[in-house]
């Protein structure tokens, strides 16, 4: 992707500076994150998002909105995007992540989990293949028929994050891995994490 000097912002230079930049710390995500009153969290579904927006939530003194507060109404998930000291778990309208409007209260954070693993979390919820194909179409409206090529979620939602949403994204960003929770006091190990 080539982008002209004028499509350019602040993030997008960068982004292209340090493409796999993600916080190394636990202690390094909650500084960075204390600084704004809506944290919104997304990566795909059965990465840990539920499980990582309740950690958040309360160690950064934040109430916890899982996706069941809001289910497939938009126009809900929009409105909770506003309030004030929230962790907002989104992996439901994920596609529209960089429509969201700038604002420099808010922030994104991707979630990385590797594949296998949630390719494992997938298929212990039974939320493959159904759930996928929901997401498949979403991505496929937005995207077009490349959404289409792909035979699971975290695949298909990695893809076009790393390639196309996070150098279009309005509001600030940041990227940590999934593992990065073993560096607090009361980490769930995965094989405990049965039921996120």
């Amino acid at each position: 992707m080539v982008f002209k000097k004028s499509q350019r912002n602040r993030k997008t230079e960068r982004f292209l500076r340090n493409p796999m930049s993600y916080i190394s710390s636990y202690s390094g995500v909650l500084k960075k994150l204390k600084n704004y009153k809506t944290i919104i969290l997304g990566g795909a579904e059965c990465s840990g998002t539920t499980y990582t927006t309740h950690i958040l939530a309360e160690d950064l003194g934040y109430k916890p909105i899982d996706e069941d507060y809001y289910g497939d109404y938009l126009d809900k998930f929009l409105e909770f995007t506003n309030w004030e000291k929230v962790v907002v778990q989104n992996t439901r309208f994920s596609h529209i992540i960089d429509e969201l409007e700038p604002n420099e209260d808010s922030i994104f954070v991707w979630l990385h989990r590797p594949d296998e693993d949630v390719i494992k979390s997938e298929d212990r919820w039974g939320w493959h293949p159904k759930g996928f194909k929901k997401q498949q179409m979403n991505y496929t409206k937005k995207f077009g028929e490349g959404a289409t090529h792909f035979e699971r979620n975290s695949y298909m939602k990695k893809f076009f994050w790393h390639n196309y949403q996070k150098i279009r994204i309005k509001l600030d960003f940041v990227q940590i891995n999934y593992y990065i929770l073993e560096g607090r006091d009361e980490y769930l190990f995965p094989n405990k994490l049965m039921n996120f």
